[in-house]
């Protein structure tokens, strides 16, 4: 499998350090610039949808929509680097990308990373801010 070139920095193996998922920086900006119980609250509303989203690329993915699913990849790309994860905006790339170039498999083994991706990238950005997404 070619390795795509925006995923080559941090995977190893798809195990990427639970450190590496999370750019505290961006997140401390977003702080200063606003507050941590406003950057909550969006975390809040950004978990949900974004696991929904996750549901919506896997369904346009098995689907063969690659507008609807480059479309959800493009909105996942702009929003995980608003909070600072970097890596799962990586893959969101690698998936426009491929859905751009119409490279099925690619957009295959892309899908089949991105639930753990997504997930391990979601519990770190929750367990941050304690208490974001349990309520």
């Amino acid at each position: 499998a070619a390795t795509d070139p925006a995923m080559a920095a941090g995977d190893t193996d798809h195990a990427i350090a639970p450190d590496h998922l999370l750019e505290l920086g961006i997140l401390q900006q977003l702080e200063n610039d606003t507050s941590v119980e406003f950057v909550v609250d969006m975390i809040n509303i950004f978990i949900p949808e974004t696991q929904q989203r996750l549901a919506n690329m896997q369904k346009f993915a098995t689907q063969g929509d690659l507008q609807a699913l480059d479309d959800e990849a493009h909105t996942l790309k702009s929003s995980a680097e608003t909070f600072g994860l970097i890596p799962l905006k990586a893959q969101a790339v690698a998936i426009e990308q491929a859905c751009k170039t119409k490279d099925t498999s690619q957009i295959e083994m892309l899908m089949q990373q991105m639930p753990s991706l997504l997930n391990a990238s979601l519990q770190q950005l929750s367990m941050r801010y304690h208490g974001a997404s349990q309520a």
